[in-house]
């Protein structure tokens, strides 16, 4: 696909999530195997996933490693909020059991292979410090966890639809088995908690000036990213961290004083 199609396709989609009815819904990921992912996992990250696959078929593997300027943005089937920063109504990964723990990930160029190496009669070189062989020895935390929520607001048949149909894995090193998923569950439910929860703790990273607008001030703040793609530069902010309690700007007020 060109990049004028894959607009078209982009526009189109948008047009139909504009004529969707939301509402607040649960998701309950029954997981298989450890997760492997650092600081927290945003759901709206997983959904884009979704609908890229959806969109591109088999031209979605085409796509990866673009540059940004070349990259089309996809409207979600969840509700935009926030007014000049705007982000998902959405949760980051919720998990009330969980165990961590550390491995290793391991890649190198194994010698005894080198036989079956073939550069057509000529001699050339591996190399093993960058590219496509290079040889790696890094950390992996990793959590032991049996079941993963999330809190959203949006379209729940077309989320459903999705997920069921492209999403088997979440998380990092899907393709060494961490992050399956044995089954997906979806409740609607009557409350939206999907960006700040009843007891007023940020259920994702919102960035600092969306909360103020809201007349809200967080305990904890970081300058990260707040929007898929969240490896993009353009959508880092100074945030709200998720898990972080939110006060009403008068009220934090008094108390420094």
């Amino acid at each position: 696909m060109t990049k004028e199609e894959i607009q078209k396709a982009a526009d189109l989609y948008q047009e139909k999530v504009g004529k969707m009815n939301f509402e607040p819904f649960i998701i309950d990921l029954t997981m298989g195997s450890p997760i492997a992912f650092t600081n927290s996992l945003a759901f709206d990250g997983i959904l884009a996933f979704c609908v890229a696959k959806d969109l591109l078929g088999e031209d979605f593997h085409l796509t990866q490693g673009l540059p940004a300027h070349e990259l089309v943005e996809f409207s979600l089937p969840l509700e935009e909020r926030g007014l000049t920063k705007r982000y998902y109504a959405c949760s980051v990964a919720q998990c009330e059991e969980k165990t961590e723990h550390l491995a290793r990930y391991r890649k190198r160029w194994d010698e005894k292979y080198d036989d079956v190496v073939d550069f057509g009669g000529k001699q050339e070189r591996i190399w093993h410090k960058g590219g496509q062989f290079k040889s790696v020895n890094m950390p992996l935390v990793y959590v032991a966890i049996p079941c993963v929520r999330f809190f959203c607001f949006g379209n729940m048949a077309e989320t459903k639809r999705l997920m069921e149909k492209h999403l088997v894995c979440i998380g990092k090193m899907a393709s060494h088995g961490y992050g399956k998923i044995m089954r997906m569950d979806f409740s609607q439910v009557s409350i939206d908690i999907s960006c700040i929860d009843c007891v007023k703790m940020l259920m994702r990273n919102i960035p600092i000036e969306e909360l103020a607008g809201m007349g809200l001030v967080a305990e904890e703040t970081q300058y990260v990213s707040y929007r898929a793609p969240y490896w993009s530069p353009a959508n880092f902010a100074e945030c709200g961290m998720a898990g972080s309690e939110v006060a009403d700007v008068t009220c934090s007020m008094f108390e420094s004083l």
